[in-house]
């Protein structure tokens, strides 16, 4: 899947004049890119944690070298 966040920079920078619109739709494209981008890093980081309990249990507390 593209990036929304590099097609509303591509967007931003395209054109030497801007309308306002077109201006906010760029916008629009890069926030709702880092919002994707920060869903996919919340939901790796639950995986991560997730491990690390899981292994922490089965390891009684004890970390493995």
């Amino acid at each position: 899947m593209k990036s929304n966040f590099f097609d509303g920079i591509r967007a931003m920078l395209e054109a030497s004049s801007k309308t306002e619109e077109e201006i906010r739709s760029s916008a629009t494209l890069i926030i709702r890119g880092m919002e994707q981008k920060q869903a996919e890093f919340k939901k790796k980081q639950k995986e991560i944690e997730n491990d690390i309990r899981r292994g922490s249990n089965l390891s009684r507390g004890k970390i493995p070298l």
